[in-house]
């Protein structure tokens, strides 16, 4: 989404973030940006879910049977979580959301 037609909720928090590290902006966009068409509450409550399962090592299609959603859509949601974490793979993923204490 270009910023100049984001939603004026997610541009005051873009604003906001440059008073915190860029992962506790990444989760105030994730927890507070109302999206179009998309369930907000849905969407962030298993994408955090699934971040917060990411310590587990568990499989992919065991955390997606967890909070019940398809295996694609977690391997989507694990592509979100890498790219806005800035990390190549999961345990990247675990050790830099351990240190943003996002887990």
């Amino acid at each position: 989404m270009a910023l100049h037609r984001a939603p004026a909720q997610a541009r005051a928090l873009l604003d906001a973030s440059e008073t915190c590290t860029p992962l506790r902006a990444v989760r105030k966009l994730l927890l507070h940006t109302q999206l179009p068409g998309i369930d907000r509450q849905a969407a962030s409550t298993s994408l955090l879910a699934v971040l917060r399962m990411l310590p587990l090592r568990l499989s992919n299609r065991e955390m997606a049977a967890q909070i019940y959603i398809s295996v694609n859509t977690l391997k989507t949601h694990l592509r979100s979580i890498y790219r806005k974490l800035g990390v190549p793979h999961r345990s990247e993923a675990v050790r830099r959301a351990k240190a943003a204490q996002l887990v």
